[in-house]
């Protein structure tokens, strides 16, 4: 129950900030939008593609290294009755090896974008404009890297809050440097309004990192309260009866990595994918690649890497599709400038916009992560296909309301915060969709979870290779129209991959109920407050989605308890009838007799 109510904590924190920053990231981009224009968003969109691979290959996984690592050390530690002093000890030699992971890939990724900056520019973007901002951005992706460690291991330990404090400063930081840069040389034009924006956010990431570093430094880890009973009793199907004696076997606490090994030995350690044993601590200094260090760099890249290799591809194509868009936009009849306008509304505008609300989606579903992550090295295989069902329907309540939401004021929505009807016209057009996106989000956390980020990355790949195809096919043909009906088809065939394989390792399907209640809530919601709308007054979007936000969450608890008592009451029914069948037949065998 304390587990129970951390989580739920630790969500609500991570969505309300999470939220707060998405917010406060629309309306600056909206001001950004204003300041530079619509063909400067479609610059730094089409530099942060480039800029988005090459920090893919700086962060190669780290993160989800340093999340799995962490809490599943965690968890066997606090099984082990570990003292404070020993656990941080061990999750501090896990952590050398991630840190050491992301400082060798980001510096790599750095380099690499420096030195490539312009031929890429000049030559894949066809636009000499953005080799600027390319070498300014190569400084950042170190700080990326290495706060994206950081990050994984605050959220193994449940200390989300630290990330939340990293979050607001970076934003915070980010809005006054981008605000200054644009100021002073961004009115020079589109290539100066650029390289204020990257400039900006380089240097959040780098005030970032040096707080996420600090806060690290400065972290205390408690040994768990329930150790010595978890140790002797079990924690969730784990036999650590036997670990525990094993632990103590000579008269004192062994090492996190060396009780690993012993758990490995007894057959419970074959779930963890390998936390190979620590020897005894040496005398004297360790180098940072020597003895314990190497085998925690092993163990993070053996996480991190088969993520890492599909991640670089599926980026990879990514940013040939980013490509590629307006290229197709141009032979479909616009000119550079126009399709531009066309690629940063739809991109730097839109999407930002639609993606607004997954950040509560996002907050819940990673946190999931170490959550599934200990319950399976724990052995409950049962608490996790509950924990993931759990997620999965909410996800789905959640995402189809924000589906009618954005469908029905789309377009308002688009007039209110970028003062542009095509940004309200392909929100509109995308809101359907929503609900897939939304629950592949949530999907893949868990299939993450469930140790399956090689197939996750499998899937990635061909919806990744898909959509490039699909690109360089139809968009020459039918326009912005056709790029549309792409991101239908690849998203639906990420979904229906990425579902299908849940249900297959969880025991979790959604079942027709699950869609139907949130989908007749919304329809009722979003057109009871367009009628009312219509005979008071119209322009009050902010109140008119409120609103129908209100309205929707009620209908669904009434629906729900509905349902609920129904199901309940045919149940009663069902159990009273078979006992009045075995009435009646025991009546009749004993007359019978």
């Amino acid at each position: 129950m304390r587990k129970s109510r951390k989580y739920i904590f630790n969500v609500v924190l991570l969505a309300a900030v999470t939220v707060a920053m998405r917010a406060i990231g629309v309306s600056f981009n909206a001001f950004v939008t204003r300041k530079a224009g619509a063909g400067a968003v479609g610059l730094f969109t089409l530099v942060g593609s480039v800029y988005s691979l090459a920090v893919t290959l700086g962060l190669s996984g780290v993160n989800l290294a340093a999340v799995r690592l962490t809490s599943r050390c965690l968890a066997l530690c606090e099984a082990q009755g570990m003292s404070g002093y020993e656990m941080r000890k061990t999750l501090k030699r896990e952590m050398g090896g991630c840190i050491v992971y992301a400082l060798f890939f980001g510096t790599l990724a750095g380099l690499l974008l420096h030195a490539l900056a312009y031929p890429v520019g000049t030559y894949i973007l066809g636009d000499v404009r953005t080799v600027s901002s390319l070498r300014l951005s190569s400084f950042a992706i170190p700080a990326v890297s290495l706060s994206s460690a950081l990050a994984g291991y605050f959220t193994g330990l449940r200390k989300v809050y630290k990330n939340a404090i990293v979050s607001v400063s970076e934003q915070i930081i980010s809005i006054f440097a981008v605000s200054a840069a644009l100021e002073l040389i961004g009115i020079r034009g589109a290539e100066y309004a650029c390289l204020s924006v990257i400039g900006g956010a380089a240097v959040a990431e780098t005030g970032s990192f040096l707080l996420s570093l600090l806060l690290y430094l400065c972290d205390r880890v408690k040994s768990g309260k329930n150790g010595g009973t978890n140790a002797a009793g079990g924690v969730g199907g784990c036999k650590s009866a036997g670990d525990a004696k094993s632990i103590k076997s000579t008269g004192r606490t062994r090492t996190a990595a060396g009780a690993l090994r012993a758990q490995k030995a007894n057959g419970a350690g074959k779930a963890a994918g390998g936390v190979k044993g620590i020897r005894k601590r040496a005398k004297g200094i360790r180098g940072i690649f020597g003895g314990a260090y190497r085998g925690a760099l092993r163990r993070a890249a053996a996480v991190a890497f088969p993520v890492a290799v599909g991640s670089y591809v599926r980026q990879g194509l990514l940013c040939a599709e980013h490509i590629a868009i307006p290229a197709g936009l141009r032979r479909f009849g616009k000119n550079a400038e126009a399709a531009l306008a066309s690629y940063g509304v739809l991109h730097g505008m839109a999407f930002p916009l639609i993606f607004f609300p997954s950040s509560v989606v996002i907050a819940a579903a990673s946190l999931l992560i170490p959550e599934l992550e200990e319950t399976q090295a724990l052995g409950n295989r049962e608490g996790a296909a509950r924990i993931a069902g759990r997620c999965v329907r909410l996800t789905l309540i959640f995402a189809v309301g924000a589906a009618g939401v954005f469908l029905a004021f789309g377009g308002e929505l688009g007039m209110s915060v970028y003062s542009s009807a095509e940004a309200g016209s392909y929100v509109a057009a995308f809101a359907p969709l929503i609900p897939i996106m939304y629950l592949d989000t949530a999907v893949d956390c868990v299939l993450k979870g469930m140790g399956q980020q090689v197939y996750c990355m499998k899937v990635n790949i061909i919806d990744a290779f898909l959509s490039l195809l699909l690109v360089l096919c139809v968009l020459p043909f039918f326009g912005i129209k056709g790029y549309i009906a792409c991101v239908y088809l690849t998203e639906t065939v990420n979904f229906i991959l990425s579902i299908t394989r849940m249900a297959s390792v969880t025991n979790v399907a959604l079942r027709p109920k699950d869609a139907l209640v949130p989908l007749i809530s919304s329809l009722c919601a979003c057109t009871a407050v367009r009628l009312a709308a219509s005979f008071l007054c119209r322009g009050l979007v902010a109140f008119e989605i409120g609103a129908a936000i209100l309205i929707y969450s009620a209908f669904v608890l009434l629906f729900s308890a509905f349902l609920r008592t129904k199901s309940a009451k045919t149940e009663k029914k069902q159990n009273l009838l078979a006992k009045g069948r075995r009435t009646v037949y025991n009546s009749s065998v004993w007359k019978f007799q």
